[in-house]
């Protein structure tokens, strides 16, 4: 489960007067910026850095413009010019690193976050910057670390969802099971129709072996997104270690309905197949999950399946 990125806090009116300033330039592209008149806030924005080019905020306030008109390789260039201009201004290396981190570029994320530390000196920027560091850990699978940071920043804030999540993550990838499903009811305290909150306390209870606790979150996760097949299948799982075939059936089949590419419906499925007795659909199915891309993303598990159950069946 990913981290949420924390990208610039900016406040970002059109109307361009000869002789502002750019403090009042800043203020008018900030303006627009909140009516989502992006060609405007842009042009205010370019105007305020001609008179201040040194003023590394105000690049991060482009970047911000530029990537809500999805022009994420401006926004990238802009907040690597506020970093070459102002090097110790610590919120460019937060958001450059939350752009790494969107581009699944972990290590370069890290190595921001470690600069934004050393010249940080809010808490509020000093916690953002822990969180997404811990985050690109949570992504280069460096649970340990992100443990530390992830706990760091929840010494600042216990209320935080992305801090609670990742925690959440951390602990269980180190078998913290118990510390991690606190965290996910607190929450889920927090914020009580946060359908992923929900999902992951049923997945949870899942890995825990109490699949009874589970299919109570998973009914609650399926009433707020009904849309969402990853949340049957993951139902139909707990149904069928319940010894529900029929109802792990269903489910599953609705997963594959909803979301025909999802391998791992495929997978449970061949389970529930197994269950009764059903090798040649059993074998089809794990088959069917292999070619949809189930090892690269899960494990051997399915491998092991086919090995050792379709022999007779390719």
């Amino acid at each position: 489960m990913k981290a949420n990125s924390f990208l610039l806090f900016l406040t970002i009116v059109p109307f361009i007067l000869y002789g502002q300033t750019s403090t009042e330039l800043k203020a008018k592209a900030n303006a627009a910026f909140d009516k989502k008149n992006f060609p405007a806030a842009l042009t205010l924005i370019d105007q305020a850095i001609s008179k201040d080019p040194n003023n590394g905020e105000l690049y991060s306030i482009k970047a911000a413009i530029l990537e809500n008109t999805q022009d994420y390789q401006g926004a990238y260039d802009a907040l690597t010019k506020g970093i070459a201009v102002q090097p110790d201004l610590a919120s460019l290396y937060l958001n450059r690193s939350a752009f790494y981190e969107n581009s699944q570029m972990p290590d370069e994320a890290i190595k921001d976050c470690n600069v934004g530390l050393k010249y940080a000196k809010d808490d509020t920027l000093i916690r953002a910057l822990y969180v997404n560091r811990g985050a690109a850990e949570i992504e280069k699978r460096d649970f340990e670390s992100a443990y530390k940071d992830m706990a760091y920043a929840y010494k600042m804030d216990t209320n935080d969802k992305s801090i609670l999540i990742n925690l959440a993550v951390a602990c269980n990838h180190l078998n913290k099971k118990d510390e991690a499903l606190s965290y996910l009811l607190t929450a889920h305290r927090a914020y009580p129709k946060d359908n992923a909150i929900i999902s992951n306390i049923g997945f949870m209870y899942q890995g825990m072996g109490d699949y009874k606790k589970s299919v109570e979150y998973f009914d609650k996760a399926i009433k707020l997104n009904p849309g969402e097949g990853v949340q049957y299948n993951n139902r139909g799982y707990s149904r069928m270690k319940m010894g529900d075939l029929d109802g792990a059936m269903k489910d599953v089949n609705k997963a594959i309905e909803l979301y025909p590419g999802n391998s791992y419906a495929y997978r449970n499925r061949g389970l529930i197949w197994l269950e009764l007795k059903k090798i040649p659909s059993a074998c089809e199915d794990f088959h069917t999950a292999v070619d949809k891309g189930y090892t690269a993303m899960y494990g051997k598990d399915v491998e092991e399946l086919i090995a050792n159950n379709c022999k007779l069946f390719k």
